[in-house]
């Protein structure tokens, strides 16, 4: 599962702004996160696996073990300095 630590950024938004419809959210959300470039980094340290995600506006960190029924949202804020 180690093949799946790195960084990954969106390279396309095809027909994301439909699903953002069919999901009933509004206009300017919609046209905020077509327009943002988010990167999300799957790292590891030992057992806990970390899935950060990061825009301009907004980041978020999820860090979990497998096999465990419990997560931590952790370093979630809406402006980064």
């Amino acid at each position: 599962m180690d093949s799946f630590v790195g960084k990954y950024e969106r390279v396309s938004a095809d027909k994301y702004d439909d699903f953002l419809k069919a999901l009933d959210v509004n206009y300017l959300l919609r046209k905020a996160a077509t327009v943002s470039s988010p990167v999300m980094e799957v790292s590891r340290d030992g057992d806990v696996w970390s899935i950060k995600t990061s825009t301009s506006l907004k980041s978020m960190e999820l860090k979990f073990e497998v096999n465990y029924a419990r997560f931590s949202l952790v370093d979630s804020n809406f402006f980064r300095d």
